[in-house]
């Protein structure tokens, strides 16, 4: 695993993802997805119990709720560093404008491929869902999703990653 250095204190920034608030339909499966954020951002599960360093959250800032925002909001009100926030610039999955320019703006890609180079550890929290397919893991049980490709992006770059299906 890689740290990234701030200041003297040695960091592990964790990239927290997910589908959007419209996905979270089932109250237990929400409850359990803010579950699962708590024990990670306090390493109180078995992927970051290890963790030395002091943790740092990546998310997306997702304007449509879901995971993103669950994550944010349970950081701050567990008062950890302020988070590492990807909001896009603009709503839509491709870029808009002309790169180099004023006008250009980052979409949901850009964005999340930020997200893959920043982060050191990757956690995609969906909701189990058995008739969705998702197109980035290529199976059934859970909804496609910006997560799914920001994680798939970490892989690329050999980083570690985990998909966690709330059942």
């Amino acid at each position: 695993m890689v740290s990234s250095t701030m200041g003297e204190k040695e960091m592990t920034k964790i990239v927290i993802v997910g589908p959007d608030e419209k996905e979270w339909d089932n109250e237990n499966q929400y409850k359990g997805a803010i579950k699962t954020i708590r024990k990670l951002l306090l390493k109180k599960d078995n992927y970051t119990q290890n963790i030395k360093d002091e943790i740092i959250l990546v998310t997306g800032s997702c304007p449509y709720g879901g995971i993103d925002k669950l994550a944010e909001y349970e950081a701050r009100k567990l008062k950890m560093k302020e988070p590492e926030l990807h909001p896009p610039e603009v709503n839509k999955w491709n870029d808009s404008g002309r790169k180099g320019t004023s006008s250009y703006k980052k979409g949901y890609r850009t964005r999340n491929m930020d997200m893959a180079y920043s982060g050191d550890i990757g956690f995609c929290i969906v909701p189990y869902k058995s008739s969705k397919r998702c197109k980035h893991h290529n199976c059934y049980g859970h909804p496609s999703n910006g997560g799914c490709f920001t994680i798939k992006e970490m892989e690329k770059l050999k980083k570690e990653t985990h998909l966690i299906i709330i059942w």
